[in-house]
């Protein structure tokens, strides 16, 4: 995770995948702390990763990392949530 950020192209997006892949094969209970974590990539990954596990026991976190300051965590939560309920809530894809 920390060494993402200094990654590009195809090995930062592989290396983002794989991570979240990686939290996806995680208890509900440590994702809930990576959910939280001080790094952004790891939050990003943590709310990607509870989308595609079909975890709802984090809605009420990811809907608060709506408001993420780092805009990368604020719109995986936003694909966690819209992968979880099945519905879409804003803002438009053109808005970020």
């Amino acid at each position: 995770a920390y060494a993402i950020p200094g990654l590009e192209g195809d090995v930062k997006k592989s290396a983002r995948q794989a991570l979240t892949l990686r939290l996806s094969r995680m208890k509900d209970s440590t994702l809930a702390d990576y959910l939280e974590d001080e790094d952004a990539e790891i939050r990003r990954a943590a709310a990607l990763a509870s989308g595609t596990k079909g975890t709802k026991a984090h809605l009420g976190r990811l809907v608060k990392m709506l408001r993420d300051k780092e805009p990368q965590v604020s719109r995986a939560a936003h694909a966690a949530l819209k992968e979880l309920t099945g519905r879409t809530f804003g803002p438009e894809p053109k808005a970020w």
